[in-house]
């Protein structure tokens, strides 16, 4: 149940999100329109006529980090000559520049972090009564409450991005994902078909399996689940559908995956 206070309005503010970055961004992203839905606001698509802008950042690299910082200043130009009313940044470039953001890019009226994206209607309820500046920081862990919702907002009709897992642990020297997403912290299986059912009965046909590291997911567990015995859930699964799988590592995958891949007709001969 939604607990937004602005749903005793009369009057639906218009919200238009834009997503910056990788696949796993999308994700976040459609977890926002999915919360922001449920709760009454009404979705568009065009930044002109929205009273609430976000921006769904991304800060992997240098380069990302200023095109995120650029394309929220030319939104915020929408406060004056458009009807935009309330500027909201989230994503990885909030989590990596929280302490100054605020402060940088005065535009911004709220930030939300790299987690917790099924907050975001609370986010904007509190900015909306007086809260300027207000912040929902990364928590030290993904607990997934928001893929007990009902995802019914995806950006594409016939295929979708399942986010098997969060975070990285690798602690790779030229990567800072594990200082913006945290450490690895994988969904359960039971939760990720669930979800792979439900968008098969709502007409997707290619679901592609996306992570920071999917070859390592389950090692975090700690128990007999890894990549392989998620893909032999999915191939359980009944229906006409097929299966990409993304962002694997070679010093992590399993042969078994391969085997898995290779005898059933529901996976693609395909690898990133």
């Amino acid at each position: 149940m939604c607990s937004s206070p602005l749903l005793t309005s009369r009057v639906k503010k218009r919200i238009y999100i834009e997503t910056l970055g990788c696949s796993k961004n999308r994700v976040d992203s459609e977890i926002m329109l999915n919360s922001l839905q449920s709760c009454g606001f009404e979705l568009t698509v065009n930044p002109k006529i929205a009273e609430v802008i976000i921006v769904n950042t991304c800060a992997f690299l240098s380069e990302a980090s200023e095109e995120s910082i650029n394309r929220i200043l030319e939104l915020s130009d929408l406060k004056s000559r458009g009807n935009c009313e309330k500027l909201v940044a989230t994503g990885c470039l909030t989590q990596r520049y929280k302490d100054s953001l605020l402060k940088e890019i005065p535009e911004l009226d709220g930030i939300l972090g790299s987690n917790g994206f099924e907050k975001i209607p609370q986010l904007i309820s509190s900015i909306y009564q007086g809260n300027y500046n207000y912040q929902i920081y990364y928590h030290s862990k993904p607990h997934y409450d928001h893929y007990e919702m009902n995802n019914n907002v995806k950006s594409t009709k016939h295929f979708a991005y399942i986010k098997i897992a969060e975070g990285c642990s690798n602690m790779c020297s030229f990567c800072n994902i594990p200082l913006l997403r945290g450490n690895f912290s994988s969904r359960t299986i039971h939760s990720i078909t669930k979800e792979i059912i439900n968008l098969k009965d709502k007409g997707i046909k290619e679901f592609n399996l996306i992570s920071q590291d999917t070859s390592s997911y389950g090692i975090d567990i700690n128990d007999s689940t890894g990549l392989a015995k998620l893909l032999k859930s999915i191939a359980n699964i009944e229906g006409d559908f097929w299966v990409r799988l993304f962002y694997c590592y070679p010093n992590t995958f399993d042969t078994k995956v391969l085997e898995i891949i290779s005898n059933n007709k529901k996976f693609c001969r395909y690898l990133d």
